[in-house]
């Protein structure tokens, strides 16, 4: 009996993604557990929140292979009593005036958080059908338009859109 040789090769796992950096916006990002960062989920709280419960969120749901990243919203909502805690807006929400706007415009909001998913395509080296996007309420509302507008101005797919209660802006629905 002759023994054939055996060939081995060492397959090298994908290792901790660069973590993202964009003075323009606030976020905590964490690599993966497990330390293998394949996929990319980015979460979008709702209005009046900050992205620190997100962040826990998102370390509860202890998920394989998946780094994450809780942005927190860029604007400090106005009219808050002086006691309150901080909350802010992807969107303006309320006129000068306090009253709801009936037609809410996140098209400044959309302009940096496609800046920042070209950094992660492009800097980061994420392929951008491992970035999934989740949001809450106005932050649903934020992933939806970016996704929608992800794929029109790119041509290329993100992984997921996940909204919760988040109605998509672009295309209202009428009231019956």
């Amino acid at each position: 009996m002759s023994m054939a040789s055996l060939n081995v090769t060492q397959v090298q796992q994908p290792k901790a993604k660069q973590k993202p950096s964009l003075d323009t916006l606030v976020f905590t990002y964490s690599s993966s557990q497990d330390g293998v960062d394949e996929n990319l989920l980015i979460l979008f709280h709702g209005f009046g929140d900050t992205h620190i419960p997100f962040v826990k969120l998102a370390k509860s749901l202890k998920l394989p292979q998946t780094a994450t990243l809780a942005i927190r919203a860029p604007e400090l909502i106005p009219f808050l009593l002086e006691d309150d805690p901080q909350g802010f807006q992807w969107y303006p929400t309320y006129s000068p005036l306090g009253e709801l706007l009936p037609n809410p415009n996140p098209s400044s909001t959309l302009e940096d958080l496609t800046r920042l998913l070209v950094h992660l395509v492009e800097e980061c080296n994420w392929s951008s059908e491992r970035i999934h996007l989740f949001g809450f309420g106005q932050g649903g509302s934020i992933a939806t338009e970016l996704g929608l507008q992800w794929n029109r101005t790119h041509r290329k797919d993100l992984g997921s859109v996940i909204t919760v209660s988040g109605p998509l802006l672009s295309y209202p629905t009428t009231s019956l």
